[in-house]
């Protein structure tokens, strides 16, 4: 294979060559469009995906903090150590906010009032 070969591949001058001028100009206007969009919405490019990625669950995400975790373990580098003690601190700090979002219940309010 020749620098020519590498440098224009076939592939990509029958992909241009079956493209018209209209359509590589509403290609750019579309990506341009995307990109001022990225920059009102703060990064969502309003992509042709049109799926909106749920948030995962606070068990999903504890469990990819033990699988961190898990992994970590036996690598000894100062940086794994501070990472050890984020991923820590974040499930101390997920099990305080539910906590704290639990309402108080009392045990009359399980008997029926007469």
């Amino acid at each position: 294979m020749d620098i020519e070969e590498l440098l224009n591949p076939v592939a990509e001058d029958e992909n241009i060559s079956n493209t018209s001028d209209e359509e590589i100009f509403e290609s750019v206007q579309m990506r341009r469009q995307a990109e001022e969009m990225m920059e009102i919405n703060g990064g969502d490019d309003g992509g042709d995906e049109g799926q909106v990625m749920e948030k995962p669950t606070r068990k999903a995400a504890l469990t990819a903090v033990t699988t961190l975790a898990d992994y970590i373990a036996d690598i000894n580098d100062p940086f794994v150590r501070k990472l050890e003690a984020v991923l820590a601190q974040f499930g101390r700090q997920t099990r305080l906010d539910v906590t704290r979002s639990m309402e108080p219940s009392y045990i009359t309010d399980y008997f029926a009032s007469q």
